[in-house]
């Protein structure tokens, strides 16, 4: 910070907390006494062992006095030292025991984290949605997310399909930061591959597909800046059951995130959200202030225990007007060991009282009798009619101009390979309204609409991986666009005669029929560019067949392994990235001669399982600083970068280039 000065740092980063036996303090005594007005040491052996009638009660005090000084002394102090330094604080939380929701939110930024096969649509509870749900409770304006760590393994095999894919489900849980993971910084002299970090998405110029990644780069960015504007409208909230884990549990290392997701579930989680209710996650800290939020409904699913005072308020909440709904069972029990009998008793009448009285619900089980119980009091907000399993939405709320009017932004994705028409459903919504595709930042045509006394029905197409933002707006003047049903037709069939040319033009073939390259002796473990090209004919007859008013042309692929540029007649007629593979050609093609390019880029992988590629080798001089002797850093440097297990996960070279059918289709 001396060396760059005030304002040259953005923020400090906190990781994930993977501290692990770092389960005690010097002045837990002390504390405990503080706040929770008794001795622990008489007691002290119910953290690990038994002591009849009052293990869960004195664990719970540990776990809540930990909890607490972990927020205070590490997250609240940690975003204090950033503000001293003039930046602010990123803080992923995830790993701690404490309150989770009161750590994220004690930083400015919020942060999950995204790792694994996660490119599809799924609520995220441990590295996502909790964080997300700390933003929205704690007024966070952005929620970021470590984005695209081990999205596939082994490195070299994620696609921006995949990329596109895994970011539309952080945003479907909240996120508007995306942290790309990550550019692995090289020497120059680091060859084809660079020094790629073990556990990221290799994000950088040493990719093959990276020329087309500022396409994905300005979709994250337009997305990103849409969710920013006015607040995320929730309804409903779920209770998270931390008096339970921490009642329940011994000192240990106790990740906090995890224990959340086992005792709700994520099948029930997910099955919440996908019946159209986009909720947040809840603690004592925020039911407790109730009245300053928007929420109209509150879930509570697993959950036996929980302070008095918060039961006091869910009481309040009820009386307002707000429906409790208890999964299973409702809560019977207080915490912590002092009054514990009389506590529990108010708790048991509380709950009692809010059962009778109607106030509060009681559903069969988490999944369809939650859902169920819901929806006869609550109607979704939004509601997808068709294909509610894979397309997601998120609701944002502005303020448009004077006089109190409101903007309301929805952002929807389809992640799914599938194409589909959807029939979306507003409750109470009639005001003019617009949609747009914001990977093309073009305006989307509807299929149709039908305004009903619950509100507005649209029916739009989706196609594979599609996201679309819809604006309401009453000072919307023009009529939204209408995409005509037409059925395409495919009019020429361009799969013959291809020519390729690879490796700097040392390898040049005339395809019949077109199969992907690496089958291709020569281009077997090549990762790179091809350049396909192809001329034809179209004469006037079919040309005046083809040609019309509000018809439109499309190139379109089979197959694509895996990125490409593609040029009609000279002129770019745009990029693939991902499915369909298809490109708009109207105004480029004409009556005669017509010349077609295609710049096709495959994955890395090829090049990097080539049975004759080397690992670099380091030389190991003495350093003059710890380990001394360079042979522990090469050791560490081969684990990380060139780790044998990825060449036992692929064997074969992955298709590339061009197979299948090729095609102009008219619409």
């Amino acid at each position: 910070m001396e060396a760059v000065k005030k304002g040259c740092i953005q923020s400090f980063f906190c990781d994930s907390i993977e501290t692990p036996g770092h389960n005690w303090t010097e002045i837990i005594f002390d504390e405990f006494r503080k706040r929770r007005g008794y001795e622990l040491r008489p007691y002290v052996y119910a953290l690990w062992g038994e002591i009849r009638g009052m293990t869960d009660l004195v664990r719970y005090d540990f776990q809540k006095t930990m909890a607490e000084l972990t927020v205070e002394n590490f997250f609240e102090e940690l975003t204090k030292w950033c503000h001293e330094k003039g930046c602010t604080s990123r803080i992923q939380a995830h790993g701690t025991w404490g309150d989770i929701l009161q750590a994220y939110g004690a930083a400015d930024i919020p942060e999950g984290e995204t790792f694994s096969a996660f490119d599809r649509y799924e609520v995220n509870t441990v590295h996502r949605k909790l964080a997300s749900s700390a933003g929205h409770v704690y007024g966070k304006r952005i929620i970021s997310n470590e984005s695209f760590t081990w999205l596939r393994f082994p490195r070299f095999v994620v696609t921006l399909e995949n990329m596109k894919a895994a970011v539309d489900s952080i945003f479907l849980d909240g996120m508007n930061q995306i942290v790309n993971h990550g550019y692995s910084y090289s020497p120059r002299d680091s060859g084809q591959f660079g020094q790629p970090f073990y556990a990221s998405t290799n994000i950088n110029h040493k990719n093959t597909w990276w020329k087309h990644y500022p396409r994905l780069g300005l979709y994250i960015n337009r997305v990103c800046e849409f969710l920013r504007r006015g607040k995320t409208v929730i309804r409903t909230a779920v209770y998270l059951p931390q008096s339970d884990i921490w009642a329940e549990n011994p000192i240990s290392d106790l990740h906090m995130c995890m224990k959340l997701d086992e005792r709700l579930t994520a099948q029930a989680m997910d099955h919440l959200h996908k019946s159209g209710y986009w909720f947040d996650y809840v603690n004592d800290d925020v039911v407790s202030r109730f009245e300053s939020y928007d929420y109209d409904t509150l879930i509570l699913v697993a959950c036996d225990r929980m302070p008095l005072e918060t039961a006091r308020a869910m009481r309040e909440f009820a009386e307002r007007g707000g429906l409790i709904i208890c999964a299973e069972d409702y809560s019977r029990r207080s915490c912590g060991l002092l009054n514990y009998e009389e506590r529990s008793r108010e708790v048991r009448e509380i709950m009692e009282q809010l059962l009778e009285s109607g106030r509060m619900l009681l559903a069969s089980d988490r999944m369809e009798g939650l859902t169920g119980l819901l929806k006869a009091h609550r109607e979704p907000e939004v509601q997808l009619l068709h294909h509610g399993g894979t397309i997601g939405y998120v609701h944002q709320r502005e303020e448009a101009g004077t006089g109190g009017q409101q903007r309301d932004i929805y952002f929807f994705s389809n992640i799914s390979q599938e194409a589909g028409e959807e029939t979306i459903r507003f409750l109470k919504e009639t005001r003019p309204f617009c949609v747009f595709d914001p990977m093309t930042g073009a305006e989307k045509g509807i299929l149709g609409r039908n305004y009903t006394e619950k509100g507005l029905e649209l029916t739009v197409a989706f196609e594979p991986f599609q996201s679309l933002l819809i604006l309401f707006e009453d000072n919307i003047s023009e009529e939204p666009l209408v995409e005509p049903r037409g059925q395409e037709q495919s009019v020429l069939d361009l799969s013959e005669g291809w020519q390729l040319t690879a490796r700097g033009g040392s390898f040049q073939k005339t395809y019949g029929t077109l199969n992907s390259w690496e089958q291709e002796t020569e281009l077997r473990y090549f990762s790179g560019e091809g350049i396909y090209q192809k001329e034809f004919w179209i004469s006037e007859e079919e040309w005046a067949a083809l040609a019309g008013e509000n018809r439109k042309l499309y190139l379109c692929l089979e197959h694509l392994g895996e990125t490409a540029d593609i040029f009609v007649n000279g002129k770019p007629a745009g990029e693939l990235l991902m499915r369909p593979y298809r490109a708009e050609v109207t105004s480029l093609l004409r009556p005669g001669g017509n010349r077609l390019e295609l710049r096709v880029q495959n994955l890395l992988i090829n090049a990097a399982i080539d049975p004759e590629r080397r690992e670099p080798l380091y030389p190991e001089p003495l350093i003059d600083r710890w380990p001394y002797v360079t042979a522990a850093l090469n050791r560490e440097r081969k684990k990380r970068l060139y780790h044998w297990r990825e060449r036992e996960m692929v064997k074969e070279p992955l298709r590339s280039g061009l197979w299948g059918r090729v095609e102009i289709r008219v619409r």
